[in-house]
């Protein structure tokens, strides 16, 4: 059987093709790995007096899909015309000399002519630090300073009474910040001519649920039976704050989750909920660490069931999914620095959320979906970095399982490029991968059975001054499952 032909094939579509169907031929293409990035030429044809043309070229130049230079040569050739020619006077003769002839063109006035604009001074080092500072502090991160500042020198004015203050009043204060700027948010929205005030607020409240949770657990307020009726008042209110805030937010569709259909009670926002009652109960021996695995294991869940949906309510971009990425982190934080688990035991936990970040971003876009803004490669980047460092984390336990578990992911990620790209370094990665999860299924065995298995290899083949031949012996069958894939 002959092999196809080296070279590129050329394939003309029809031109009364609808636009969903070319989106959604594409769309299949890139995920069977038959599109790169410099394999699309498309030409477009439109009229050049169509009164959209030049915000639809912005748009493209804007997108990198057009250079500056191709954009002015365009409008210099199509979208300019010629200046009218000058009328001819008609001859005279000597007769007429001295009568003045009648002026046929106009002079053109000083101002029909733009004004040469000066060139622009470049700016000193120090008017552009002024200008790099003023665009670093907008309006939002001063409101969240004053804000921050309003709660440090409340704490501090609170310090040397606060030990006179019962373990409930202690955490009022915390619910009092909360839902004052939640209701404070709600009153600016209604007033409508303070959305960004309304929004900065909003979102402080809901940063402020899970460290709410954590507090209660931290006073140990279900402790005292007195102390179960603030539990409750605080958890019913701070529920509301956040079902409240997420589900009927109005101007929040650039924040944490962007709703483009309101659906009754969406996945992310019980989600949400989940991530700050997982702060409660840490005083019992181990939870801490399934608190850790079971919210990024709902987190999972939740966003791959809403990604299978057809018309899902999240666009999947960095702003996406923040505020679970958020409650994520509360969580680890809390574990790792506060309880002081060890961060061995938490590699599984980091490996998978890289995992499921590559997974997320690499799938293709559905074509009836509008096309997300957010970079896809740098997320991609930060979901395998993700799992890189999950493994570095656990490799060292002296029992490594769960290194294990993040090199099986490490393996399906490298087998899912290598299938779309069909690339060699993703071949070499695999390999490698493949090849240190032999020593890893290694020192899973107890040494007691290590010993018992090197001995009675060496009394078998003879080898007791030369014991690393047995190597040949343990990466063979590694070797035939190489030639096998490669068959």
């Amino acid at each position: 059987m002959s092999s196809p032909r080296e070279g590129s094939i050329t394939i003309a579509l029809k031109t009364n093709t609808s636009q969903s169907k070319l989106l959604e031929a594409l769309a299949l293409w890139q995920e069977l790995g038959l599109l790169s990035e410099t394999s699309i030429d498309i030409i477009f044809k439109t009229k050049a007096s169509h009164p959209a043309l030049l915000e639809g070229l912005d748009a493209w130049l804007r997108l990198g899909l057009l250079q500056e230079t191709f954009v002015k040569r365009l409008c210099r050739e199509h979208l300019t015309c010629a200046l009218p020619e000058p009328s001819v006077t008609p001859k005279v003769s000597a007769l007429s000399v001295a009568k003045p002839a009648p002026q046929l063109v106009s002079p053109l006035a000083s101002n029909d002519f733009a004004p040469e604009t000066p060139k622009p001074k470049k700016p000193n080092w120090i008017a552009q630090m002024w200008q790099s500072l003023q665009a670093e502090f907008s309006v939002r991160w001063l409101l969240f300073l004053g804000m921050f500042m309003v709660v440090v020198s409340s704490g501090v004015l609170a310090a040397s009474q606060w030990d006179n203050f019962p373990a409930a009043g202690q955490y009022g204060v915390l619910l009092a910040y909360t839902l004052s700027f939640w209701g404070i948010s709600a009153w600016t929205t209604k007033q409508g001519n303070l959305p960004l005030t309304a929004q900065t607020l909003r979102v402080v409240s809901l940063l402020l649920i899970p460290v709410n949770f954590w507090a209660m657990d931290g006073f140990g307020l279900w402790r005292h039976p007195l102390n179960w009726l603030v539990v409750a008042v605080a958890t019913v209110a701070l529920s509301a704050i956040v079902l409240s805030s997420i589900l009927l937010g109005r101007g929040y569709g650039n924040g944490f989750l962007r709703l483009r259909q309101q659906q009754s009670f969406p996945l992310p926002i019980i989600n949400y909920l989940g991530l700050s009652y997982l702060n409660w109960g840490w005083g019992i021996p181990g939870f801490p660490i399934g608190a850790v695995y079971l919210g990024i294991g709902s987190t999972i869940a939740t966003l791959y069931i809403e990604s299978r949906k057809k018309n899902s309510a999240i666009i999947f971009d960095v702003a996406g999914f923040r505020i679970l990425v958020y409650g994520i982190g509360i969580l680890l934080f809390r574990a790792i620095f506060v309880i002081g688990v060890d961060i061995e035991q938490l590699g599984l936990a980091i490996g998978m959320c890289g995992w499921f970040l590559y997974w997320l971003y690499q799938k293709p876009q559905a074509p009836s979906l509008p096309v997300s803004p957010s970079p896809r490669l740098p997320m991609i980047w930060l979901g395998g970095s993700l799992l890189v460092v999950g493994w570095l984390v656990c490799v060292a336990a002296e029992f490594p399982w769960q290194a294990m578990i993040v090199s099986g992911l490490g393996v399906w990620l490298f087998v899912n490029r290598l299938l779309k790209f069909w690339r060699r370094s993703d071949l070499a990665a695999m390999l490698a991968i493949g090849l240190q999860m032999v020593w890893l299924s290694w020192r899973l065995i107890p040494p007691s059975i290590q010993t018992w298995l090197l001995e009675t290899a060496t009394t078998l083949t003879h080898s007791q001054e030369t014991p690393y031949v047995l190597l040949s012996l343990v990466l063979f069958p590694y070797l035939v499952l190489i030639v096998g894939l490669a068959d």
